[in-house]
């Protein structure tokens, strides 16, 4: 009895190990080497990371779809709904362990905590009933007018109108406050993964390595990189405001 419950033990042990699954090749990515998914490992393992996760390195063709994959970039995959990450070897392997192991994990933490926060979610139901209403509120009001009489006009003018403003205004709200929310969860991911790896100064400097790497692009790219201009600046200005 005693040794089933050795055995069970260790069952439980292993199946709670995040798994890799072999990425199959294609036109623009192939399976990352060795050297970055004994990274990923350990990454895995600092942040308790137990699901099924693929890595994927880039080939030329991929980084010229996305140039984001010429450093490192997270997601879910498609097909396969697996936790997925970018990452080109020639880029992380270039820089210290450390740095190397709060990136990984980083992209882990987001995976359990999920790509896409219930805030950002929400956001686009709660435009949409916006413009429901405000439709609504501008009928009503066309109802004081000469309009009243002409429920079809009164129609079609209220959704011009709410067309109108939320092409001019609405929108533009939407895009600042998603950026704030995202902002925000992108921030307490970082958090949550210092307090994982217990090194704060890696973080850091990982952050203020991306800020690098942006703005190097953006000398050759200014149109893809400039949203990402000063993203990884003030995440490590936070960073080194908050107390140790």
């Amino acid at each position: 009895m005693h040794i089933i419950s050795i055995a069970l033990a260790l069952l439980l042990t292993n199946s709670a190990h995040a798994k890799m699954v072999e990425f199959a090749e294609d036109g623009y990515l192939i399976q990352a080497p060795e050297a970055v998914t004994t990274i990923a490992a350990r990454a895995a393992q600092l942040v308790d990371f137990d699901n099924n996760y693929e890595i994927a390195a880039p080939k030329k063709a991929g980084i010229q779809i996305n140039p984001w994959n010429k450093f490192a970039v997270y997601g879910i995959h498609p097909q396969s709904k697996n936790p997925f990450m970018i990452i080109n070897p020639e880029w992380l392997l270039n820089i210290p362990q450390a740095q190397q192991d709060f990136l990984l994990a980083r992209y882990f933490m987001v995976f359990k905590q999920g790509v896409t926060p219930l805030s950002l979610k929400i956001i686009p139901y709660v435009v949409m009933l916006f413009a429901f209403c405000l439709t609504l509120a501008i009928f009503w009001l066309l109802g004081k007018t000469p309009l009243i009489n002409k429920p079809a006009l009164r129609v079609l003018a209220a959704f011009c109108i709410a067309t109108i403003f939320n092409l001019l205004v609405t929108n533009k709200v939407q895009v600042k406050v998603t950026k704030y929310f995202g902002a925000q969860f992108d921030m307490q991911i970082i958090k949550m993964t210092v307090q994982k790896t217990g090194n704060r100064d890696a973080a850091i400097k990982t952050l203020e390595l991306l800020d690098t790497a942006v703005k190097d692009e953006l000398k050759t790219d200014k149109i893809f990189w400039a949203p990402y201009e000063h993203m990884f600046e003030n995440y490590a200005k936070e960073l080194k405001s908050l107390n140790p």
